[in-house]
């Protein structure tokens, strides 16, 4: 049986199925598959990325609030994180957002405005923190979580 080749760029990953299921994720290099039996059912990229929010919310003294935040993520190298990372979630950026969303939701409305500006770090920590928990699940890694800017609504 003759064999198909293809390749694999550095920074990342070939999911392979044979018959519609999962086989292995195929490492940088040249690769080989079987024709006709296992084909490549997508790529998942190693390279971090950005997600970019906006939240708006409202704070403890009556002021709406946009916060605007930077998520940095990446799928894990391991074999396992990219196998979750591809089958496990459609859309990670909108779980991402939903989890974000949800805690600056619970933080910022038992604040005034100048505490929200004040605990700025703190609210980016529990988000870092709350999407590493979460996101691990799903084989991402969260790099780092920032508050860019809270601006109060005009």
């Amino acid at each position: 049986m003759p064999l198909f080749f293809f390749t694999v760029a550095q920074q990342e990953r070939a999911i392979v199925e044979r018959f519609g299921k999962f086989v292995r994720v195929a490492g940088p290099g040249l690769q080989s598959k079987s024709p006709f039996v296992e084909r490549v059912a997508g790529r998942m990229s190693l390279q971090v990325e950005q997600l970019n929010a906006e939240i708006e919310t409202k704070t403890q003294d009556n002021v709406f609030v946009h916060v605007k935040l930077a998520v940095q993520y990446k799928v894990g190298n391991s074999s396992q994180q990219v196998q979750d990372a591809f089958y496990k979630l459609e859309d990670p950026e909108v779980q991402m957002k939903s989890y974000a969303f949800d805690v600056v939701r619970s933080h910022i409305p038992s604040m005034n405005l100048d505490e929200a500006y004040a605990d700025a770090d703190t609210i980016a920590m529990h988000i870092q923190d709350t999407l590493r928990k979460q996101m691990a699940e799903y084989g991402y890694e969260i790099v780092k979580a920032l508050v860019t800017n809270i601006e109060p609504d005009q």
